[in-house]
Parts: structure tokens; sequence; C-alpha cells
């Protein structure tokens, strides 16, 4: 076993990262940080200081993944992975311009990068920038137009936002690739009610009780959305 031959190779860093690295994946975080503190002490490296930073940011301690993440860039400056590890190293510590400057110069290096461009997205929608947001957004879906997991992405995040309106374009866009989406159809529902175009949305909502006639969150709405229009035979129902 890999634990078995680090005690015949105490001098080999790569046994001990890979040993770190198991220990990481099991989510045995102390063994894990021992066994990459002691790589380091034999021999340093960018992807070492990168490991222990992710481990770091598996534990939340934002401030030590910083250290190590910058500590891996110090090896290694143009080292991307590492970049954007930093990045998600600022966000926890809630230094969003900081996270927002070290993923454009991912970009200054890299001008397509998918993971980039979410979270520059999330980041400047916490900002409040929703134009620079949605420029991001829109890259994101061009790039990829037949993948509905990045719409999903997309939409999940405008929504828990509260952005429905931002969200509606996605919406309909994955409806195209994927026009059985129940949830995709509620969501419309949604955003139609906030539009109030609440013809749209009683619609939309009939349209997800075609195949989930207990959708309780379709089911609730119809039945505001009838109250409202005062038409009491169909809030019943």
């Amino acid at each position: 076993s890999l634990k078995s031959a680090v005690k015949h190779f105490e001098t080999s860093e790569a046994l001990w990262k890979q040993l770190g690295d198991a220990y990481r994946r099991n989510q045995q975080f102390d063994a894990a940080k021992t066994a990459y503190e002691h790589a380091l002490t034999i021999k340093p490296s960018a992807s070492l200081h990168n490991n222990l930073g992710l481990l770091y940011l598996n534990l939340y301690d934002y401030a030590q993944a910083e250290h190590c993440f910058k500590s891996a860039l110090a090896l290694e400056p143009d080292n991307l992975s590492s970049m954007f590890n930093l990045a998600l190293a600022f966000k926890g510590q809630k230094q969003l311009l900081d996270a927002v400057a070290t993923l454009m110069a991912i970009l200054a290096v890299e001008k397509k990068n998918s993971r980039v461009f979410f979270m520059l997205g999330k980041i400047l929608l916490e900002l409040n920038r929703t134009k620079e947001a949605e420029t991001y957004f829109h890259q994101l879906a061009s790039d990829d137009p037949q993948n509905p997991p990045v719409f999903e992405s997309i939409i999940n995040l405008l929504l828990d936002k509260g952005r429905y309106l931002e969200a509606k374009p996605y919406c309909e866009a994955l409806l195209k690739l994927c026009p059985d989406n129940t949830e995709i159809k509620y969501n419309l529902g949604v955003i139609a009610e906030k539009e109030r175009k609440l013809d749209i949305a009683i619609e939309a909502y009939h349209e997800v009780l075609i195949t989930h006639s207990k959708h309780f969150n379709a089911l609730n709405n119809l039945a505001v959305i009838y109250l409202e229009k005062q038409d009491l035979v169909n809030a019943r129902i």
C-alpha cells in the first residue's frame, strides 16, 4: 500500500503528496495536512502548496488557503489552477474585489474559461454589478449552447438571487433543449407571475400539472392566482 511504501521512502515528497491526496479525498483532513507538510519539508513545490490550500478550503480556513495558494504562485506564477483557487479563497473571506481581479488576470491569459465566467458572474451579482455579471453568463452560454447543465447552473444562481427576469432567457433556452423539463416550465410560470402576466403563468403551471398532477408549488401558485382573479371555482380545484 502507499502508506507502507512511504515507510521505505521517507525522503520521497511525491509519495507523501500522494498519501496526502488520498487522505484528503477520504476527508481525513488532519492526516492529509500532516502528509502535505512533511512533503513540503522534503521538497517544496507549487502542487504541494496548492493541494494544502485545497485542504484548507475544505476546512473553510480561507486565510490559510490564501497563504498556500500565494506560496504556490510564488513558485509558479502562471499556474492558472492556483490562481482560480486563490480567487475562491478571496471569495471565502468576502474579499470580492480581490477575487474579481484574480479571475480577470486568468482571463487575460486564457480568454475562454467556463469556470471563470461562472464565478465572475456569481461574484459580480453579489456586488450588484448585474450588467457585468450578465456579460459573463451570456459568454458562458454562448460558448456551450447545447449543454443543459450550463443553463441550469446559471438559472439556479439567478433564481437564488431573486433575479427572475434575468433568468428568463436562460429558462427559455433550456426549455428548447429539454422540452419535458418540468421545473423549467414551473420557473417560467413563476417568472410570468413576477411580470404580472398571469394568464401566461396559469398556462405554464397547467403544463407542469399535465405530467406532475400533484406538483405542490404549481398547485399552490395557481390557487393564489385564481383567488387574485376572484375565480373561486378554479381556486378550489
